[in-house]
């Protein structure tokens, strides 16, 4: 199976959105999705390791927290569009 043919959960929860509607832009959820799992991954990789100190986790929380914002205000923004043009 090629690279590009291969499809993860995320791929999977866009193509579902795809097919059941094919006029909404879901891009922004491929990023935030993929972004969460690889948070869920580093989160699970540091709890092994012994965890981050107090400073790491407190930083790597303001990020996902402004990257969470930013990923959702675009999700609405090109959902609004889609709606928009749907009902145009």
């Amino acid at each position: 199976m090629a690279e590009s043919d291969r499809v993860d959960g995320v791929g999977e929860i866009i193509r579902q959105w795809a097919r059941t509607r094919p006029e909404l832009d879901v891009s922004a959820l491929e990023i935030f999705g993929r972004l969460h799992r690889s948070f869920l991954l580093f989160a699970e990789l540091a709890r092994m390791q012994g965890g981050l100190e107090g400073g790491q986790r407190e930083q790597l929380a303001d990020l996902l927290s402004v990257l969470e914002g930013s990923l959702k205000a675009a999700a609405s923004e090109n959902v609004a569009k889609s709606l928009g043009a749907a009902s145009a």
